[in-house]
């Protein structure tokens, strides 16, 4: 028996379609006669089918695998992609290595600037807490009375000028001496003034007034949890129990140069490290200006 009938062509299928449908006696139901036979496929002509079958896939397996290797990029092409890829990661570590030598250099030359800051400044203080009123005169009287009134310092320091740091009758009050042994001598008797809404500082520059405000945070939370601890802040410096710390805008509390958060917890006792991550993350706004009246 042939097998053709099973792949006729879909054209004469179509017409053979047509015709049985357009013929009135293909509507119509053939009784089938009792005791007809079905005539079954042969060994020989199911193998046949199978074959094809197998040709017909096989066919439609490689189109397919044509078209995904169409769209798939070569060995050359991936070679060439690894190679630009590898050239470009050179290329940023070389950038990664410039812009760390560059920040290095900043850094450097803000410290020295910072240094020059801070030495031009050493012969100034400023004076908080004194209200400049119609009848007070002109500020020279006002920065004397109080130096030999609520300081008691005689004689009055020769100092060359005087600068409002502010527009308000309370705004404080820069002052710069002539010698630096006068602004000592005045920084000795500031603790008189512990207690009273005066307050006399050091004119830090930006940079060191930053991280003093850091550091009185830091240290007012310490006296929270060890009120016995011997603590003071020095100029950038956090002195507790003979031990130095200093702060960084970028890693936090220092000591030696190292992360001090493990110092600090010898000395407390206390795990600090989420307060002083806090501090770090909340900038500014979790800080209050706690240097207050007392100054070294």
């Amino acid at each position: 028996m042939s097998l053709d009938r099973f792949f006729t062509p879909q054209g004469d299928k179509v017409k053979e379609r047509k015709r049985k449908n357009s013929s009135p006696e293909a509507n119509s139901v053939t009784p089938k006669r009792k005791g007809a036979s079905v005539k079954m496929l042969s060994k020989e002509d199911m193998d046949e089918l199978m074959r094809r079958f197998g040709i017909l896939m096989d066919t439609k397996l490689d189109e397919k695998i044509d078209s995904l290797k169409s769209e798939l990029a070569t060995k050359a092409q991936i070679d060439s992609l690894e190679l630009k890829v590898d050239c470009l990661q050179k290329e940023n570590e070389a950038l990664r290595t410039k812009m760390n030598s560059f920040r290095s250099e900043l850094d450097k030359s803000n410290l020295k600037m910072e240094k020059l800051d801070s030495m031009a400044r050493r012969k100034n203080l400023v004076f908080m807490g004194l209200k400049q009123t119609s009848t007070s005169g002109d500020l020279r009287s006002l920065v004397c009375t109080f130096i030999t009134d609520v300081l008691h310092v005689s004689p009055v320091p020769a100092f060359e000028e005087i600068i409002p740091l502010g527009k308000g009758s309370n705004s404080p009050l820069l002052v710069k001496f002539e010698r630096i042994n006068e602004v000592f001598n005045i920084l000795k008797h500031t603790s008189r003034l512990r207690g009273t809404s005066f307050g006399v500082n050091r004119d830090y520059t930006d940079g060191v007034r930053l991280s003093r405000r850091y550091l009185f945070q830091l240290r007012k939370e310490i006296l929270r949890i060890r009120p016995d601890c011997n603590s003071f802040v020095r100029h950038d410096t956090l002195v507790i129990n003979n031990s130095s710390f200093r702060w960084s805008h970028d890693t936090g509390v220092l000591y030696k140069n190292g992360n001090g958060v493990q110092q600090l917890n010898n000395i407390v006792g206390s795990d600090l490290g989420p307060f002083v991550n806090g501090l770090l993350t909340g900038g500014e706004i979790a800080i209050t200006n706690a240097e207050g009246s007392q100054l070294t």
